[in-house]
């Protein structure tokens, strides 16, 4: 990187900060699991927090949350792994394809959310060059630092096991089995964190494993909180049309690709965006086979298309950050502090996205009131049938059921904070509305 890369990179990295620090929505798809496990692991328990995917990164973020407890603590801490992404691409590819990543409105649009995609996407990057370079000059350094990059990749994020499995088959399919049985050894060495963790604080070591398949099956089935309709509702929603262009408003020009040339990494794009597709169509994917694509893309695009691509870019990233500065998120800190100065709010049932605002104190769910006041024993259930044509008394079931642990302390709820919105049981009558978030008050029997 010369002189100018690195400006370039710092005005990049100002830029990004900005965004994140003077970004008022923190409410993205996942993320306030993270936020509210984040504050648990770093000593702030506010609420049962609970998850459905890796615990690891959030816990490895938590030991600098415990130092300075802030929202743009985590968030910040967050993005900055986009800037050795940048770097990797800049020091492995050309300066059209560091251009490409560092103006893409993809990249500035997820910058603000709390995922682990980010690390995911580093590792990804990370472990492509060193495949490519393993492959240019059999040196095995490069081959251990691919394992380690999948091995801990996965450990963080569980989707990465389809995008380990594609990247073996994209990149390594013809690896001699001497070679991918030490390679093997030592990326499950780099996932053993996440199971050591799991056992720790579950005495489950596959909790997060079985937690997170479970409620991706629900989905799959059309079964989970969302509500959607089976695996192919990613499919069908107007984002898997539009988001094409915030990767690159020239993607299109990745026809011109040498398909012969670059058809194993054209394979591992494909099948991972496909995937992501189908499971969840948010442009944060994206993000882990981004560096692949802006390799490519780079290739074919002229120094006025480059150009194009930028101001394009531009244009695209101010009209998709205006939504960061919503008014609605930005009045619940206020809506908080009045609440707080209003009413003694400690034991108060909340939701989840109003806790993540909060650093002190202990809360309920209100899943935890419902499941009480219902005497529910599961938080949920999923149940599979089968019923066969020869055995006539007898039904094949598989059940899995994830159960509630019941406080009592709940029946003495007295307040409901919630939003404008969001349903109250009969039994609370709303005492006070806010900007955006209202208090009920439990009506004494």
């Amino acid at each position: 990187m010369n002189k100018k890369d690195w400006l370039l990179l710092g005005l990049f990295t100002i830029l990004l900060l900005i965004l994140v620090s003077t970004s008022k929505q923190i409410i993205f798809h996942d993320s306030i699991e993270y936020f509210n496990l984040i504050k648990d692991f770093a000593g702030f328990q506010i609420i049962k927090a609970h998850s459905t995917h890796s615990m690891l990164y959030t816990y490895i973020l938590s030991f600098l949350v415990e130092l300075l407890p802030a929202i743009k603590t985590i968030q910040i801490l967050n993005v900055l792994w986009l800037i050795p992404i940048a770097i990797l691409i800049r020091k492995y590819t050309n300066k059209s394809a560091y251009l490409l990543f560092l103006f893409s409105p993809m990249v500035w649009i997820a910058a603000p959310e709390l995922t682990p995609v980010m690390p995911a996407a580093f590792f990804t990057t990370l472990a492509y060059f060193q495949i490519k370079k393993w492959q240019n000059n059999n040196k095995n350094k490069h081959l251990w630092i691919t394992a380690i990059s999948l091995g801990f990749s996965m450990a963080i994020y569980t989707p990465m096991f389809f995008v380990a499995l594609m990247f073996l088959i994209a990149f390594m399919r013809k690896t001699t089995v001497k070679k991918l049985i030490p390679f093997s050894i030592l990326a499950g060495l780099f996932y053993l964190p996440r199971i050591i963790l799991d056992y720790k604080l579950t005495g489950l070591p596959f909790y997060s494993e079985i937690r997170f398949f479970g409620a991706n099956l629900k989905n799959a089935l059309g079964l989970g909180a969302t509500g959607d309709a089976g695996m192919i509702a990613g499919l069908l929603i107007f984002e898997t049309t539009y988001f094409i262009f915030l990767i690159s408003p020239l993607l299109f020009m990745l026809y011109k690709t040498n398909f012969k040339k670059y058809k194993n990494e054209l394979f591992f794009i494909i099948t991972v965006t496909a995937f992501f597709l189908v499971t969840g169509s948010y442009i944060k994917y994206i993000l882990i086979p981004s560096a692949i694509i802006f390799y490519l893309l780079s290739k074919v695009l002229t120094k006025k298309l480059l150009y194009l691509h930028i101001i394009l870019s531009i244009i695209l990233t101010l009209i998709f950050v205006i939504p960061f500065y919503s008014p609605v998120e930005a009045s619940y800190p206020t809506d908080l502090e009045q609440i707080q100065n209003d009413f003694d709010i400690g034991g108060a049932i909340l939701h989840p996205t109003v806790a993540v605002y909060l650093w002190e104190g202990s809360y309920f769910l209100p899943e935890e009131y419902y499941a009480f006041t219902n005497d529910e024993e599961y938080f949920s259930t999923l149940s599979l049938q089968a019923s066969p044509t020869y055995y006539y008394d007898k039904i094949l079931e598989i059940q899995g059921n994830l159960l509630i642990a019941q406080d009592e302390r709940v029946k003495d709820a007295t307040l409901w904070i919630s939003h404008k919105d969001d349903p109250v049981p009969e039994e609370f009558i709303q005492e006070k509305c806010y900007e955006e978030i209202c208090v009920s008050k439990k009506i004494s029997t």
